[in-house]
């Protein structure tokens, strides 16, 4: 029987204690005690918690000094002037009222039935004035186009825009029909439960110009003519 002897016993047992502790040792980029971090996804990175006491609501916007909400009666008054009448005979085109508008003389009345307006310090004016079911009428070369449920529209570049029903069946809807003088739109006077805009210049759109005369068959009718002047007093 072979004995191993001391030396080489000695040295067997160094080798396997050497292999051990290789087996058990940690890698040496991960410091001991230390965790692994989790990986991130596609290289995004978590987000930040949000500091204690931070808001992320909006900004409150500025508060009105006047609001009628919703309109409840009123009405829109447009006196025509003589050069948009005298344009509007050299067409052979009449103009008659429209639905519950009512016409005298030179002047269309729209009563007012609903919308909501907003009066801000400096001359800041936004809402709506909605005439529903009342307009005015053109009528010449055996063809009529009605404007009906105008809406008035205040804001730094005021309008009002309106359905244009030609023939009685073709519609064309919310089309802008007149623009209104800024400064008058913005300086309302507030009476009581009445908010009013007076003398504001009403001009014919050109988009509107063109549309009427290919409704009504003309080629005369000019953008910005002044139509006239409006009161609007709402309530």
């Amino acid at each position: 029987m072979r004995t191993i002897g001391t030396t080489a016993l000695a040295a067997l047992t160094a080798g396997l204690l050497v292999t051990a502790l290789a087996g058990c040792a940690e890698p040496a980029d991960t410091p001991s005690g230390s965790p692994t971090p989790l990986p991130t996804s596609h290289g995004v990175q978590p987000l930040s918690s949000p500091t204690a006491g931070s808001t992320t609501g909006p900004t409150p916007g500025p508060t009105p000094t006047t609001a009628r909400a919703p309109l409840t009666g009123g009405s829109t008054q447009i006196s025509f002037s003589g050069a948009f009448a005298a344009e509007l005979q050299a067409l052979r085109v009449t103009v008659a009222k429209g639905g519950r508008a009512a016409l005298q003389g030179t002047t269309l009345s729209l009563p007012i039935t609903g919308g909501s307006l907003l009066l801000f310090s400096g001359g800041t004016v936004e809402g709506d004035v909605l005439h529903a079911g009342s307009g005015l009428v053109l009528r010449g070369r055996g063809r009529s186009v009605e404007l009906t449920d105008l809406v008035v529209i205040p804001g730094s570049a005021p309008y009002i825009t309106g359905d244009v029903v030609a023939g009685g069946a073709t519609r064309s809807r919310g089309v802008v029909l007149f623009t209104l003088d800024p400064a008058a739109m913005a300086s309302p006077s507030t009476t009581g439960g009445q908010t009013v805009f007076s003398n504001v210049r009403v001009e014919l759109d050109p988009g509107a110009a063109t549309l009427l005369d290919a409704r009504l068959g003309t080629t005369a009718l000019q953008g910005s003519t002044v139509v006239g002047a409006a009161t609007i007093t709402a309530e």
